[in-house]
């Protein structure tokens, strides 16, 4: 489907640009929001993402899928603006399990501002590595061809990575049961 539509885009069709946008926003916003950990940042860099994927799409080889690829420019949009200097100072945005019993919607909307705290403090590549690994649920192999390291690579930034979160939410999270 994504080579039809790309071939109906290079065509000259906006409704097929805008059927991409479609299959992959929701995806993509989740990527960089975990990185940001702020709606309106999120939904700024989404727009980035696809300003550039919209200018650079002709020159798309399929060389990897094309979610890898417009993946692969959302986190190096997102990156870029995160080292910005005036990026907002909201609070970030969680999303909130629906449950009717208020105390378990506490717990976990403390749980992600926790797990979101120790992903914060990783190192970049880790960051990266672990928002595509465990939070978008992508293979190693998808991450390797996002962000152009090796699957050994991919793996071992994952250990590194997850043992840091575990690490992090041992040492701080109130609640030692069920963390991770």
């Amino acid at each position: 489907m994504d080579k039809e539509l790309i071939a109906s885009f290079l065509e000259g069709s906006e409704t097929a640009f805008r059927q991409i946008m479609r299959l992959y926003q929701e995806r993509l916003f989740a990527v960089i929001l975990s990185m940001t950990h702020h709606r309106e940042d999120a939904l700024d860099i989404l727009q980035d993402t696809w300003i550039k994927a919209y200018r650079a799409l002709p020159q798309f080889r399929f060389q990897s899928s094309l979610y890898t690829w417009l993946c692969r420019i959302a986190m190096n949009t997102a990156v870029s603006a995160l080292r910005k200097p005036n990026r907002s100072a909201e609070l970030p945005d969680y999303i909130l399990d629906t449950r009717p019993n208020p105390l378990q919607m506490t717990m976990r909307r403390e749980s992600h501002e926790y797990i979101h705290w120790a992903i914060s403090e990783l190192p970049e590549k880790q960051k990266m590595v672990f928002i595509l690994k465990y939070l978008d649920e992508n293979t190693y192999a998808e991450i390797a061809d996002i962000m152009g390291i090796s699957v050994g690579a991919v793996k071992a930034q994952c250990f590194h990575a997850f043992s840091k979160v575990q690490k992090f939410m041992l040492e701080n999270y109130p609640v030692k049961e069920n963390i991770l």
